[in-house]
């Protein structure tokens, strides 16, 4: 049996809540190495497109390395790394339809006057 985690979503309404997600085949244990290897590796692509690594670009890349994680089915299809481009590309499109679908606080507080 898979590792339970309490994730934060947002219910219908837009209200912040946590829920339990199973996590299948993940665990929080014996993959610790290979998460950190697969950051390793996600590093080395940012690295080859657009220079050094910054602390802000190191956290959004174990966002990345997390949403992966969470998001295989399985180990195969965590660790495959024929895949993994087109999987980072993926997580950035799904990221940039919530920001659009979003108002930003800007926005918000714009309207409110």
């Amino acid at each position: 049996m898979g590792a339970e985690f309490l994730i934060l979503s947002k219910s219908q309404d837009g209200k912040p809540m946590l829920q339990k997600k199973d996590m299948g085949w993940q665990s929080t244990s014996h993959y610790q190495c290979l998460r950190k290897r697969m950051i390793y590796v996600i590093k080395k692509l940012f690295e080859a497109k657009g220079g050094p690594i910054t602390e802000s670009k190191l956290l959004l890349l174990k966002r990345i390395e997390l949403n992966l994680y969470a998001n295989a089915s399985s180990f195969e299809e965590y660790s495959d790394l024929s895949t993994l481009k087109e999987r980072i590309i993926k997580i950035a499109k799904r990221r940039l339809d919530v920001a659009r679908t979003q108002p930003t606080q800007l926005q918000f507080m714009s309207s409110k006057k």
